[in-house]
């Protein structure tokens, strides 16, 4: 099947990278948040989430223009889990 569509804003509060995103499911929207920037490297580094189904990480990967981004994302708990999560500047 394909993927829901997320939709991705970040941006920086109080000196660190923080945002928001919204999943568009068949059923309907679901929000959540993205707090607790790590920088790990140049352009690299990863944020917590937190929705409805629950809270992990994203690992995530910016291109050197800052228009783009990669990244992986990870349930608490279930490291065998989750996917792709990649987005680019409107």
């Amino acid at each position: 099947p394909d993927p829901d569509k997320v939709v991705t804003r970040l941006e920086v509060r109080g000196g660190k990278l923080a945002g928001t995103y919204t999943i568009f499911e068949p059923g309907g929207q679901t929000s959540g948040r993205l707090e607790g920037f790590r920088e790990d490297g140049k352009g690299k580094g990863m944020l917590r989430w937190w929705d409805v189904y629950g809270e992990g990480t994203l690992e995530i990967e910016f291109g050197g223009d800052l228009r783009t981004f990669t990244g992986r994302w990870k349930p608490d708990g279930l490291p065998d889990r989750g996917g792709a999560w990649s987005g680019q500047r409107q």
